[in-house]
């Protein structure tokens, strides 16, 4: 019994303490001179409407016992469809000539209305709220601001009325000026810092699936895009930076949570491969992902008032599932799951935190309200290592398989090769034999052309040589004789004249004879140029000169260079730059003719196709420049430059293959290079090309002057 009436004055002291609480009337807030930054939840006291019908005249008139005071910082009344009512009195002690503001900073507020006095006894209403269109708000924006007007020496009494379908926090500040701008650049801050970090997570993913085409990356890259644009309606940046006249958006930016966590559920069953590594889970999860596409698609016809608790369910369930998901598999030792785990333990703690809130189970602060968020960011993080450590593990198993198809392919070959080694052997053989003889056949192919084409290009250029000879002899010799036949004419007419003979006359007389002489002279220069000409195409033909002998390269190239003059000399600049022109030693100079006519003729053909190809008529039409010189080992280096249309990687690999051409059908045989290189092999020798596409080309010829050729003798000669 004693206890029992100890009880019963414990309840009676309670009591009497509760309604001495409720009766001590409302707390007022003094306001001084600025800064102001004040949290007003503990100067409210609030009623409740649940019929919605009351006017602020009828809340007027209610007694002060009808309101009860608020017991947090920020009031929370969670999922209601009543009408709260907040009376706040403010003593304006001594307030400055600063702008003041009242700050309802929860976003999602449906309607909020405030009644402030407009110095004239009566009540001026400010409407606002996410379901009407961003025009109305008194300061735009994210957040809900409006402007009061102190009265020095004054209590006013203010109301806020709010209501809604969603969760009923007031979450109501007064400030000054500067510290409002100072909050509002560190929120700004903060809400930075996170969508760039969502941004950045968008791109990356989406280019990795870009680039790998695996699902994983598109179910995380939605999965981010949609919590992203769901966390920027909910802070109040959606609404007004994106849809500020259609306010069904602030109810239906719903539909990004939904399809974030539809992704999110194919992100899980993807990631940890569920079908795979635990059925059953992947089945629940599968209609979970089915219940998102519902809830999805219900946005459109379903009532606010169950949307929002609605969407703190479906949340809530997903998150539970994934966790479950990850945790059994890491149990059971799957690798994958050990981030993934952690990840959605960060998420699920502030879904519960923010749900919690909403439900008015823990007091509303910066960090519930911003609970998702952090977890969030955490998750991503994390999702993102999960991810690489994923590609990591991708990796090691790929490198497994491979080694173990390679070790397998390995085996396999060699029973293959015990099967077929007679069979190998044998077609080995046939083929050797086919080899050998397609060389065979080949070589004597290239010794045959170069057979013909040196015997009938020696051929004609003898003849050639002969014929122009003959004339030229009968000219310089009748050029001789008349020479000395105008001579002695013009010494008999001298000897013919005396003292009384005409001086106009006589100089006459030897001007003509003059005349007669200078043109003379044109014939005999004439004479020696075809003297010359005959000389070069004897030195470049020396038909006979089957074995090695002692020569100079020079000379053959300067003799071969006159004939190229002669054809292309009017449209190409050809230069010659000779080091040690006396250079000899053991080699075939016909031979070596042979190719220096071949490197000439194809350097002045690139250069004017290079010409034909720009629509260049100017000439000259490039630059065939030819430099030798003798390298520190004795060897005779020739080098032949143009700036014609060169050659690619693929064609120089090829230009020394017999009847390889780039020139048209009927305009070249494919086997110039080829003889050349037979002939500088001959000559233990080597020919190397170096060109750029549209740039020229660059053929380095390498004798060596003073070692044994391989078809002669050994040189022995002298620079």
């Amino acid at each position: 019994m004693p206890n029992v009436r100890s009880l019963l004055l414990l309840l009676t002291l309670l009591a009497a303490s509760f309604s001495a609480a409720t009766s001590l009337g409302q707390p007022v807030l003094d306001v001084g001179r600025a800064p102001v930054d004040k949290t007003l939840g503990r100067y409210l006291v609030v009623y409740a409407d649940p019929t919605g019908t009351l006017t602020l005249d009828d809340i007027r008139k209610l007694p002060d016992a009808a309101f009860r005071p608020v017991t947090r910082d920020v009031p929370n009344f969670s999922f209601s469809s009543s009408h709260f009512w907040f009376r706040l009195r403010v003593r304006w002690s001594d307030p400055d000539e600063t702008v003041y503001r009242l700050w309802q900073e929860y976003p999602l507020t449906d309607y909020l209305t405030l009644y402030r006095p407009d110095g004239r006894g009566g009540y001026e209403a400010v409407h606002t709220g996410d379901q009407l269109p961003f025009s109305h708000r008194e300061l735009a924006t994210r957040a809900f601001g409006f402007r009061l007007d102190p009265h020095k020496g004054q209590t006013d009494d203010y109301y806020v009325e709010l209501h809604g379908a969603g969760t009923m926090v007031l979450e109501l500040q007064i400030t000054s000026h500067a510290t409002a701008l100072a909050d509002t650049e560190t929120r700004h801050l903060f809400y930075g810092l996170y969508y760039g970090a969502i941004l950045a997570l968008l791109l990356y993913n989406l280019m990795l699936f870009a680039s790998l085409r695996e699902r994983v990356y598109l179910w995380y890259t939605l999965y981010v895009a949609g919590l992203g644009m769901t966390f920027f309606d909910i802070n109040g940046l959606a609404f007004r930076y994106f849809w500020p006249n259609f306010t069904w958006m602030n109810t239906g930016f719903l539909m990004f949570t939904f399809l974030s966590l539809l992704a999110q559920v194919q992100f899980t069953r993807t990631f940890l491969t569920l079908d795979r590594e635990w059925p059953v889970v992947d089945r629940v999860l599968s209609a979970a992902a089915g219940l998102c596409g519902i809830a999805f698609l219900a946005v459109l016809f379903t009532p606010d008032h169950y949307l929002y608790p609605a969407s703190q369910d479906v949340a809530s369930l997903v998150a539970i599932l994934c966790i479950i998901a990850g945790t059994g598999l890491w149990l059971r030792g799957y690798r994958p799951a050990r981030f993934f785990t952690l990840a959605s333990g960060f998420y699920i703690v502030g879904i519960l935190v923010y749900v919690l809130q909403n439900f008015g189970w823990l007091a509303t602060s910066a960090f519930t309200a911003h609970a998702v968020q952090i977890g969030s960011s955490f998750e991503l993080v994390l999702y993102s290592l999960a991810l690489a450590d994923r590609i990591r593990l991708m990796r090691v198993e790929k490198r497994q398989i491979e080694q173990q198809v390679r070790q397998q392919l390995l085996d396999y070959n060699r029973s293959l090769e015990h099967s077929v080694q007679a069979r190998t052997q044998d077609l080995l053989a046939s083929l050797r034999t086919v080899s050998e003889k397609h060389e065979a056949l080949m070589s004597m192919q290239q010794q045959l052309v170069q057979a013909e084409k040196m015997s009938s290009l020696g051929t004609l250029v003898s003849g050639v040589a002969h014929e122009i000879n003959n004339p030229a002899n009968f000219t310089r010799l009748a050029a001789e004789n008349v020479s000395r036949d105008v001579q002695s004419l013009r010494e008999f007419l001298i000897a013919l004249s005396d003292a009384e003979s005409d001086p106009a006359l006589i100089d006459e007389i030897n001007a003509r004879f003059e005349r007669i002489i200078s043109q003379l002279s044109l014939v005999h220069d004439g004479a020696d140029r075809l003297a010359l000409i005959v000389r070069d195409l004897q030195n470049f033909s020396r038909i006979g000169d089957s074995d090695a002998q002692i020569a100079a390269p020079d000379d053959g190239l300067q003799a071969t260079l006159n004939l190229v003059r002669a054809q292309y000399g009017d449209r190409i600049d050809i230069s010659l730059e000779r080091t040690h022109p006396h250079a000899r030693g053991a080699c075939h100079p016909a031979a070596l003719n042979q190719v220096f006519m071949n490197l000439a003729v194809n350097a002045c053909q690139a250069i004017l196709e290079k010409s034909v190809k720009n629509g260049s008529t100017a000439y000259p039409a490039g630059h065939l420049h030819i430099a030798t010189r003798l390298d520190p080992n004795g060897d005779w280096l020739a080098e032949f430059s143009d700036d014609g249309l060169g050659m690619d990687i693929a064609t120089q690999a090829r230009i020394f293959e017999p009847f390889f051409t780039t020139k048209e059908v009927g305009t070249g045989t494919g086997l110039g290079l080829s003889v050349s290189y037979g002939i500088i092999r001959r000559h233990s020798g080597e020919i190397q090309v170096v060109s750029t596409p549209g740039q020229g080309s660059r053929f380095v010829v390498r004798i060596p002057l003073t070692r044994t050729t391989r078809h002669g003798g050994v040189a022995h000669g002298t620079v």
